[in-house]
């Protein structure tokens, strides 16, 4: 008697597991933008962002990508930041998407540059530093010549910041009255480490 109500009980919650593996499965991929969604609330952000990347290849749409990015700056992990900054950046829709909402492209740009420094590629960060000013007059907040002159300041890398200086000298940029401590700051920054002097 005893061993049929072990057995029933063993095969009840087999059962049970089995089920709830092939719902989470079903979850995972039936539906990766609200698996997605779900790690994010739970702050799983690298494992959101492999489901957003899921979804992206499922549906492609700019939406997804802008959340690998977001998620990929979230869980602070350089090469997913780099693959999908880059990625986001590249799309066609990049440029609407961020006149959407405001201060992301620099948002993007900035976390792309810091990555790329951070992994070794100084060209591709002052690169992507680049690229962002493009059509720029000013100085906006949160662009990514002040994220890469942070990097470049931990690393005391003088040839970098000659480089960044070189750059924003040959802009000729006008910072608005409420960006010019923070873009002289910048300069001040580069310089003295371009003396030695930090």
């Amino acid at each position: 008697m005893d061993n049929v109500i072990l057995k029933t009980a063993l095969k009840t919650l087999l059962a049970v597991i089995i089920a709830f593996i092939l719902a989470l499965l079903i979850l995972c991929f039936g539906f990766p933008a609200t698996t997605a969604d779900l790690c994010q609330s739970f702050g799983n952000y690298s494992l959101a962002e492999t489901f957003s990347s899921l979804n992206y290849k499922y549906y492609g749409n700019i939406d997804d990508l802008y959340n690998c990015a977001n998620y990929s700056i979230l869980a602070k992990n350089d090469n997913k930041i780099i693959e999908n900054c880059k990625a986001f950046s590249e799309d066609e829709g990049f440029e609407a998407y961020c006149a959407e909402n405001d201060g992301l492209e620099h948002r993007i740009f900035s976390n792309l540059a810091s990555a790329q420094y951070r992994k070794g590629d100084k060209e591709g960060a002052l690169a992507t530093v680049k690229k962002s000013f493009e059509g720029v007059t000013d100085f906006p907040a949160g662009n990514a010549a002040v994220s890469l002159t942070v990097e470049i300041g931990k690393a005391k890398d003088r040839q970098s910041a000659a480089a960044l200086k070189e750059f924003l000298d040959g802009k000729n940029l006008t910072p608005s009255d409420g960006q010019q401590l923070i873009y002289d700051n910048v300069i001040k920054v580069l310089q003295d480490l371009i003396n030695n002097q930090v």
